[in-house]
């Protein structure tokens, strides 16, 4: 994985400056790549290739007055990834301890990359979640003057130690993201903003509610088109043509230097082309296209799902890793660090050991290629993180021998070393679902109260296991006897439940099999119940959008919650506020809506 992607610049001066000028420069800049693609006329962004750094950073610049803000967006899927302040400081989407950076030296926001969370959209079942989102985007009025109000917030932006991004923030990201990511991808909101650049009006700016839906069908529409390419007799390969300024402009380029793109609208001001941010909802097999009706690709696609990777367990040297960290284009997840106490540990001689991991903390996307990387234990007074990269697992969503829906164990081999060796640093075991979905698991102890507070005690395994992939689990919770986990139980007259903290609760299930989780643990917690508890029993969960499943013993109940992010009820046939799959798939009309095509493979399912 590359230290520093390729820069290029683009500026608008949001006072004078002409947007749709910027736009259509973006679009052509992300367009230009090594495989140009043009589909039904629509450019085919390059490919995923490099899920941590981007090949290509696209920094836009945007100026009002005194105030500016520079927005660092991905070429391969149009993802805003953070943003700079004036005073040169770079705020990163993610969160401390959990995310590993993409943008060097930047702080996290505490805030992840999804609409639900930038608007803080955290109560109710997914389609809640979704619904108030798209009525809170269709709220906001876009164009030149919330353009200036919201460059005007990040400017001044200055996070303190240990808090989270503000609400005023987060919104102003959110009407920069629609402004100069989706208006970049999908025709809609690029409309609605030009529209509205130089009109005040009260009524103009908004977003429509059928319009709104496309930000989480990005993905499948892409992909709905490229299918067509796959299926159509009469499609021909339409290579897009690079200008001789595109041409000169490729051989000046330089890794990790920036470009400066810009074009003059007459007054003197330097706009230019950067990159645009979107699909921060994205849904299904990301191509930007749609597919055509009634196709057999249409059907392929109308499935809940989407591809997930679950990693089951890894296996490394805990006196040489420092930290691993899953990238998937969106984020960089932690799912384990280690600690100065473990590795230094005499009892742990083993050169390889079963790690145990602590994430990922969303569900990691196998839309587009994936990477595992490997960090050694920093050493004292270490700053450069890219340095510190010890091996790395790239796994090619365009490669001809990619293997999906089987559990596949993978050595990492350590960077070379000066003599050459490349043993393996770590091995993976993981699998890329064709087919699944989020899922977090929550696990709470419900027990009887006291008029004091006191204290459970808990020792002893919790698992996670597919129905097609018995011999394979994810480990939930682990704790010896000798150090047990101690919960804190407040004084309460009746029935209480703790929750049961878990080193991992997030993980990918397919669909069509169902999960169970095993518990194995005991529990004790006087004075009401003075003898230990055994639990040994399975609870098996069909996967709907929210159930719970309890054991109990002598009043006491170990209960489990499963809650998934990715079901949906399937509309009606008229229901426009949530359209199916089909709904957005017709070719030629559909088609038009999207601007931008995100390259990947074929629907894997």
């Amino acid at each position: 994985m590359a230290a520093a992607g390729a820069v290029h610049m683009t500026t608008l001066n949001l006072k004078n400056g002409d947007y749709a000028q910027v736009i259509g420069n973006l679009r052509d800049v992300l367009a230009d790549h090594e495989s140009p693609e043009e589909v039904a006329g629509h450019p085919v962004l390059g490919e995923q290739k490099h899920p941590g750094v981007p090949k290509r950073w696209m920094h836009i610049k945007l100026v009002a007055g005194s105030k500016e803000t520079t927005l660092a967006v991905r070429d391969d899927n149009v993802y805003l990834i953070g943003f700079q302040s004036k005073n040169g400081r770079w705020y990163e989407l993610g969160f401390q301890g959990e995310t590993k950076r993409i943008i060097p030296g930047s702080t996290f926001l505490g805030c992840d990359v999804t609409y639900s969370k930038l608007l803080e959209v955290n109560s109710g079942c997914q389609e809640q979640k979704n619904r108030r989102v798209r009525e809170q985007i269709v709220s906001l009025k876009l164009g030149r003057t919330s353009a200036i109000d919201a460059v005007g917030i990040l400017s001044v932006y200055n996070q303190g130690e240990g808090v989270a991004v503000d609400t005023v923030t987060r919104r102003a990201l959110v009407h920069l993201i629609l402004m100069f990511c989706e208006a970049t991808r999908m025709i809609p909101f690029f409309n609605t903003v030009v529209a509205s650049w130089d009109n005040e009006e009260p009524t103009e700016g908004h977003i429509q509610m059928v319009d709104s839906v496309y930000i989480w069908n990005w993905g499948i529409m892409s992909g709905a088109l490229l299918d067509w390419r796959e299926t159509e007799p009469n499609y021909t390969r339409c290579t897009r043509c690079r200008s001789s300024a595109s041409q000169k402009e490729k051989g000046e380029k330089q890794e990790g230097k920036a470009k400066e793109d810009t074009n003059n609208d007459g007054n003197g001001d330097d706009t230019g082309a950067g990159d645009d941010n979107g699909g921060h909802e994205k849904k299904g097999n990301g191509k930007l296209l749609p597919q055509g009706s009634g196709t057999d690709a249409q059907t392929k696609r109308s499935g809940f799902g989407r591809p997930l990777v679950q990693v089951f367990g890894v296996r490394a040297d805990l006196h040489v890793v420092g930290t691993i960290a899953v990238f998937d284009g969106k984020r960089g997840q932690i799912i384990y660090k280690n600690h100065a106490s473990i590795s230094n540990d005499p009892s742990q001689s083993e050169s390889m050991i079963d790690l145990a991991l602590t994430g990922p903390y969303r569900g990691i996307s196998a839309d587009g290629s994936f990477a595992v990387q490997v960090d050694g234990i920093p050493t004292t007074g270490a700053s450069d993180e890219s340095k510190n990269v010890a091996g790395e697992m790239l796994w090619d969503c365009y490669s001809d021998n990619v293997v999906y829906n089987m559990v596949l164990t993978h050595g990492i081999p350590r960077f070379p070393t000066a003599t050459g060796t490349t043993t393996n640093i770590a091995e993976v075991t993981y699998a890329v679902l064709s087919n699944a979905v989020e899922a977090t698991v929550q696990v709470e102890l419900k027990l009887k109260g006291d008029k004091e507070s006191t204290t459970a005690c808990v020792h002893g395994e919790i698992t996670a296991h597919y129905e097609h992939y018995k011999d394979h689990s994810i480990l939930l919770f682990s704790s010896t006897e000798d150090k047990e986990m101690e919960l804190k139980v407040p004084a309460c007259g009746g029935f209480i439940s703790i929750p049961i903290p878990l080193r991992r609760s997030v993980i990918a299930a397919p669909v069509g099999s169902s999960l169970q989780i095993n518990v194995k643990i005991h529990v004790t917690c006087p004075p009401n119940h003075k003898n230990t508890i055994f639990f040994d029993d399975d609870l098996v969960f069909p996967l709907v959008d929210q159930q719970t499943g309890k054991l109990t013993e002598d009043d006491v109940a170990v209960q489990v919650k499963i809650k998934s992010s990715d079901i949906y009820t399937q509309p009606g046939q008229n229901d426009t506020t949530l359209p199916t799959t089909p709904d957005i798939h017709a070719l030629p009309e559909q088609c038009d809506t999207a601007q931008l095509a995100l390259a990947t493979t074929s629907d894997p399912r």
